[in-house]
């Protein structure tokens, strides 16, 4: 099974030797653990006994991002801003807040985001509503709103 991102240039997810020798129809099923969001491109490779190969058709398969695969919290916050990413952990991403006006706040980037919480201060920022956009990879971006009280 091949993979690819831009159904151009094709790497190789998994081998698999036939189960049989028939001509009859036979299921196999594999997960790709590192698909991209958006669309993803594959095809089987088949190779036969004399050394010759054939492409199958290339499918599509569309993968999103769930929302609820990440958590913002508290929210109001005071002092302390976690984000909860572990649906997504090893994946490289950037996180980036913003305020209202489209200012960066805060930023930090990640080679493999972690699967405990990522922590932000807010102590220094003015009481208002905020929003924290999380980029992954180049290839896909999340925003969500959160709010700093100041009591």
């Amino acid at each position: 099974v091949e993979h690819s991102d831009d159904n151009v240039e094709f790497r190789t997810i998994l081998e698999e030797v036939s189960i049989s020798n028939s001509t009859e129809y036979i299921s196999y099923q594999t997960k790709d653990t590192e698909a991209y969001f958006g669309a993803n491109y594959y095809r089987v490779k088949e190779f036969y006994r004399d050394g010759t190969f054939a492409y199958s058709e290339v499918r599509t398969v569309e993968f999103t991002l769930d929302l609820s695969e990440i958590v913002v919290y508290p929210n109001p916050a005071t002092d302390r801003l976690n984000v909860l990413v572990k649906e997504h952990e090893g994946r490289a991403a950037t996180i980036s807040i913003n305020n209202v006006l489209g200012q960066k706040m805060a930023e930090q980037q990640f080679d493999e985001l972690p699967g405990d919480a990522i922590n932000f201060s807010v102590s220094d920022f003015q009481a208002g509503v905020y929003s924290i956009t999380i980029d992954f990879e180049g290839k896909k971006s999340v925003t969500k709103l959160f709010v700093v009280s100041k009591l």
